[in-house]
């Protein structure tokens, strides 16, 4: 079992990985603007810090908030404390789950 697991994994990885490459071709150009913003990590010298990470992440008029630290209101505090509004934000991307 544990290796037919571990051949739809591969399978899987080497299909999204054909897509990938695809959409790049197709879908390619330049970025102009790009911003990010750190709101959580515990390397912070504004606001407060902590084990975890989050980013603001801006682009081309559009603004994805990555990831969403480990405390509850650090993000929402440090945003604040930064004058960011984070209630116009239409897209979170978490890249992993706790």
């Amino acid at each position: 079992m544990k290796h037919k697991n571990i051949f739809l994994f591969l399978l899987l990885l080497a299909f999204n990985n054909a897509i990938a490459q695809e959409l790049v071709k197709t879908n390619a150009h330049k970025v102009s603007t790009l911003k990010i913003t750190t709101l959580s990590t515990m390397l912070a010298n504004k606001g407060i810090g902590e084990w975890g990470y989050s980013a603001l992440i801006e682009s081309e008029g559009n603004k994805v908030l990555f990831d969403t630290g480990a405390g509850a209101e650090t993000v929402l505090q440090n945003a604040q404390t930064l004058g960011i509004d984070l209630s116009v934000v239409e897209n979170v991307f978490l890249s992993h789950n706790h």
